[in-house]
């Protein structure tokens, strides 16, 4: 039996071309400094006219800036996939500063997350497997920190029912995100330097194109793919420098 959600979970089947204009999407908001806040499965979309991702629901939606601090309004987000430095009681009452890597981490967590609870019934239908692999990323701020923390130590990163092409995206991105935050919390041995969002952007958007040359994208959605890529670089051409 599969548990079935709301949210269709078939947004990141091949993460590398839709989810691709979604992440170039966001981030050409945020540089005009329209920040999303709460990227989560029932946000990311897909137009199947377009064969692209959409990016909906910008109701939390913040107008950002260099000069913006935190306050309270800035605990908006989807718990089971908020960036884990978020996953903290100071954040939830709005004393950490949102950066563009949150949001980004954000859509780490999603791909992830469809990886490892995304299934077929007998009769080919996609959803939620049963028993929920993941159900503690929705119980609680500790229950969800606890489970991301630990999550290579389990067999779940090995067991993708549906996106096994995916594999090497989710955990090359995986061990970016976690790497990066026990690099922030063990500051106080090593110093933690804090990219700029546009460093972080280029950071996230080099492991997407890295998956092209571990072939997770299939060839029928590799026009998809490289259209957005040239966007992307044409646009920002710091992506593509060393």
């Amino acid at each position: 039996m599969l548990g079935w959600i709301v949210s269709s979970v078939s947004v990141f089947v091949f993460p590398a071309n839709r989810g691709t204009h979604l992440v170039a999407g966001h981030w050409a908001l945020w540089e005009k400094n329209i920040e999303h806040g709460d990227i989560s499965l029932g946000n990311l979309m897909y137009d199947p006219a377009t064969k692209r991702g959409v990016l909906s629901d910008f109701d939390l939606a913040r107008e950002g800036g260099p000069n913006r601090r935190p306050n309270a309004k800035d605990n908006t987000g989807t718990l089971p996939f908020l960036a884990l430095d978020l996953l903290d009681e100071k954040a939830f009452e709005g004393l950490v500063p949102r950066r563009y890597r949150h949001d980004a981490e954000s859509f780490a967590w999603c791909l992830i997350y469809i990886c490892i609870c995304a299934g077929k019934d007998e009769g080919g239908r996609i959803g939620t497997i049963n028993p929920h692999p993941l159900l503690s990323w929705f119980e609680t701020i500790a229950g969800s920190y606890y489970s991301k923390t630990r999550l290579a130590l389990t067999k779940l990163l090995e067991e993708f029912p549906l996106h096994k092409r995916t594999k090497p995206l989710a955990l090359a991105l995986h061990d970016y995100w976690t790497m990066r935050f026990y690099g922030q919390m063990s500051s106080v041995y090593k110093p933690y330097k804090e990219l700029s969002d546009h460093e972080s952007f280029k950071e996230v958007f080099t492991k997407i194109l890295s998956t092209h040359k571990r072939n997770v994208v299939p060839e029928t959605k590799g026009d998809i793919f490289n259209e957005s890529v040239e966007l992307v670089i044409t646009s920002y051409p710091y992506v593509a420098s060393s």
